[in-house]
């Protein structure tokens, strides 16, 4: 008589993967903003502190130069309304559950999608456990910013399960797909590879598809997306174009990152925000190129399984996940690497179902001992990777660390964060390594031009604050920080200079009005003084000092 199968139920199955979650990314919960988060997303210009909702509705206006992505934007918003700002400030704490909270969703979504591909329980729990615990998704679930990448795999994840689950009436079944890939691309603009990623599903389900029937299915899926196309490519158009890969590269440095991401989810070690991959460091170093045998291997073996529909599906899934970052089209975090991590993250869902699938079907006596054994080593593995995201300066000296030498903006980054904890020297050295590294770095040379402005090197200050103007005319603050360097030093004409060129290519700044009241009013050109000080009152600025001032003045011009 045949032994009984034991059952893995569902509920455990949730259960495992809630839990196992949870441990693994906790101590993320107590963790700074690091990098792009208060800089370019978690700030009062975004998200306005007295009014968490206030700008919301700016968020779904495409804007040049500007990810698009209104969706995120709402649920930061609703984080701030609820406990994200304690006392005039955003705090991490809500901001990193978030993350985790979704990314649990996201594990959940991919257990009950490979359950329904493979029926069966065990290795689908298996297979979730793969996508959620491979450190390479450390970067993705530890880092706010990219809380936009989780939710656009939270809703495209979600189409793609309705779209396998759901066929009683074709009207509801289209219809919810697509505002699930919408919500997904409003998350984040990549999530328009899930319209892509429902086709291929789409033809692993059916018997010997035809491509017309598949076309003829899901036609309204790829139309759907090509307005927000456009909108992505605006978003990213003046910002590639000083560092766009030459289309004669891109074939082989997409081929190099395929093989590096295989590298990294099968073997998930020296991770990093920063591998600084450049097309200019693969030209210097031909070596790493190696992973493109690593993707031709891939290709190669696909040749000799027996389980071809399930191998192609999931080598499939993998490259046309993260077909939008591929470096086939351009993209701005070229400039710091042609990789990084984060853009795997719906990726691993191909190798979370090749692994699911070999488990159930050729495996299937170490099921268990795979329950025990993978999150033990994933663990250990990711212990050293996820601490390093505590905070700028552990993120950047982990960079730098693992990938020396290879960009300036690590440099840069560490930099910043010794200047934050007064090793000023310290953060001048890196300032200069990241200039030594490229020439035309102008955010090394203005950082270090700051440094130097505040030992009182002004000399040396407007030597560097005038390179950043050469390499970036439109600079603002080098144009006002080398100004001050003038006042400083008491060339007057050329501070004025300085400020009025700022003001032509930012005529809001108000410090800048009071820069050029106070340098007019050290030429003794009282008219001039009080022209900017009433100025600056009318910006609203009306500070009791500046009042009293325009007063002094006033009363000066009488004698």
């Amino acid at each position: 008589m045949a032994a009984k199968r034991r059952n893995f139920s569902p509920f455990l199955s949730i259960l495992v993967l809630i839990v196992l979650n949870i441990f693994f990314y906790l101590p993320s919960l107590e963790y700074d903003f690091v990098w792009d988060d208060k800089d370019l997303y978690i700030n009062a210009k975004n998200i306005p502190l007295n009014n968490p909702w206030g700008n919301l509705w700016e968020h779904f206006v495409p804007k040049k130069d500007k990810m698009f992505m209104p969706i995120t934007y709402f649920f930061w918003s609703f984080i701030s309304s609820i406990g994200g700002v304690v006392d005039g400030q955003f705090i991490p704490y809500p901001f990193h559950l978030f993350n985790l909270i979704v990314h649990i969703i996201n594990s959940l979504l991919v257990f009950l999608l490979l359950k329904k591909l493979l029926n069966s329980n065990l290795p689908a729990v298996l297979g979730a456990l793969f996508f959620s615990l491979n450190p390479v998704q450390i970067e993705s679930v530890v880092w706010i910013s990219e809380a936009r990448g989780l939710l656009s795999a939270l809703f495209g994840f979600s189409a793609l399960l309705f779209f396998v689950s759901y066929k009683k009436n074709v009207f509801v079944h289209t219809s919810i797909t697509s505002i699930l890939i919408i919500l997904s691309i409003l998350s984040k603009p990549s999530g328009i590879v899930f319209s892509l990623l429902i086709i291929l599903t789409d033809w692993f389900l059916q018997n010997k598809p035809k491509a017309v029937d598949l076309l003829k299915r899901n036609w309204f899926y790829l139309i759907l997306v090509v307005p927000f196309v456009f909108v992505s490519f605006r978003g990213e158009a003046t910002k590639i174009i000083e560092f766009e890969i030459p289309l004669a590269y891109r074939p082989i440095v997409w081929m190099n990152a395929i093989g590096f991401y295989i590298q990294k989810i099968l073997v998930p070690v020296n991770l990093s925000p920063g591998y600084g991959i450049t097309l200019a460091f693969l030209k210097r170093d031909i070596l790493h190129l190696y992973p493109i045998l690593i993707a031709l291997a891939v290709l190669v073996l696909g040749i000799f399984v027996r389980f071809k529909k399930h191998y192609f599906y999931s080598l499939l899934f993998f490259v046309v996940a993260f077909l939008p970052v591929s470096n086939l089209v351009s993209f701005y975090y070229q400039y710091w690497s042609t990789v990084a991590d984060r853009y795997v993250y719906i990726s691993i869902f191909g190798f979370a179902f090749l692994f699911a699938y070999l488990v159930e079907n050729h495996f299937k006596k170490l099921q268990y001992a795979f329950l025990i054994v993978l999150p033990i080593i994933y663990f250990i593995l990711s212990r050293s990777e996820i601490v390093k995201w505590q905070n700028e300066y552990t993120l950047w000296n982990d960079c730098i660390e693992k990938y020396p030498k290879r960009i300036p903006q690590v440099y840069l980054g560490r930099g910043m964060a010794l200047e934050a904890k007064n090793q000023i020297m310290s953060a001048l050295d890196d300032y200069s390594e990241s200039i030594e590294l490229d020439s035309n770095f102008y955010f090394g040379y203005y950082n270090r031009g700051n440094v130097l402005f505040d030992l009182q090197k002004y000399d040396k200050a407007i030597a560097d604050f005038t390179r950043t103007t050469q390499i970036n005319p439109k600079f603002v603050n080098a144009y006002v920080n080398r100004g001050l360097c003038f006042l400083e030093i008491g060339n007057l004409d050329s501070a004025i200079w300085d400020f009025d060129k700022a003001l032509q290519l930012d005529s809001t700044q108000v410090d800048v009005v009071l820069y050029l009241a106070e340098a007019w009013e050290k030429k003794d050109s009282l008219e001039k003084a009080l022209q900017y000080y009433r100025k600056a009152v009318s910006m609203g600025y009306k500070s009791e000092e500046i009042i009293k001032r325009i007063k002094f003045l006033e009363n000066q011009k009488k004698f």
